[in-house]
């Protein structure tokens, strides 16, 4: 997806266009669309994506690094629409696209105490109807070859729905 797009100076509205790709055997096909996104500070403000991280598990950091970034993009993976192996459309919501096309993609990464409270965490996002996304590690590097949750990712979505499930967590 290319996200270069012209901007008006001294304006709240950044105007994006848009290339999908989508590869069909040896042949891309392109699909070209425009998006209008509020660019505003207090706009992109609004949207976050909150990562909350397991500390009980004592990662390394390099590993806490690698399971973060698991998370963060793991909403594109999940929202893929596409019945195909080898291609990939994702529907965003307003919130998503907002935060994708800000160029910001805001995200604060706290922690939680055990495997329990991340699991009830993950459960009251479901009931609010924010997206999360759990990450389950293979163990192949660390926990002695035994699936591990090890943190997830809750949005991106606005704020104040977000800091709802995850306000009172502490920074990583």
């Amino acid at each position: 997806m290319n996200l270069d797009a012209p901007s008006r100076p001294h304006s709240s509205v950044v105007e994006h266009h848009l290339d999908k790709v989508g590869v069909t055997g040896s042949s891309p096909v392109a699909v070209t669309r425009f998006l209008i996104v509020d660019n505003s500070e207090a706009a992109m403000d609004d949207v976050k994506q909150v990562i909350v991280v397991r500390k009980d598990l004592n990662m390394r950091k390099g590993k806490i690094a690698a399971q973060v970034a698991h998370a963060s993009m793991k909403f594109l993976a999940d929202n893929n629409e596409s019945t195909r192996g080898d291609e990939i459309i994702v529907k965003l919501s307003n919130d998503e696209a907002q935060w994708l096309l800000s160029g910001s993609f805001k995200k604060i990464v706290v922690s939680c105490d055990s495997e329990d409270q991340l699991r009830d965490l993950v459960f009251q996002a479901e009931l609010a109807d924010i997206e999360v996304h759990p990450i389950i590690d293979n163990g192949l590097t660390e926990f002695h070859g035994e699936k591990t949750l090890t943190c997830a990712a809750f949005g991106p979505c606005k704020a104040e729905e977000v800091d709802r499930i995850t306000g009172n967590l502490k920074p990583l």
